[in-house]
């Protein structure tokens, strides 16, 4: 049997919040407090993202890739076909209750995604 060299380990949710610059921070507390404003809206911590559920229902992710932060959202990807801004994720299993995916890079991509939370 093959032996498993692992090297390092990763680095969990909240170190990667904590490498943030504070521009990105401050785009993820607006996001984070308009979603928890929402009613009947409960976070959830895992290593590697930020779940926000109404009920049994996956509302929104947040996860950081590199320093990269990206909101995943529960909405109909019919109405955002012609965004670029909008990926879509539903191809991916790990992605099927959250399929559209904003990378948030400018002012710009907080205020849609503010936008669009007001309509979750």
């Amino acid at each position: 049997m093959a032996e498993l060299n692992i090297q390092g380990t990763s680095r969990t949710f909240e170190e990667k919040l904590a490498a943030l610059d504070a521009d990105k921070k401050a785009a993820f507390e607006q996001i984070q407090a308009a979603l928890l404003a929402k009613k009947g809206v409960k976070e959830r911590v895992s290593k590697k993202y930020l779940t926000f559920n109404r009920g049994r229902e996956q509302i929104a992710r947040i996860s950081i890739i590199s320093t990269s932060l990206r909101v995943h959202l529960a909405v109909d990807l019919d109405e955002y076909k012609e965004q670029t801004w909008m990926k879509d994720y539903s191809g991916k299993v790990a992605y099927e209750r959250v399929p559209g995916m904003v990378r948030v890079s400018s002012p710009l991509a907080v205020r849609r995604i503010l936008a669009i939370i007001e309509k979750l």
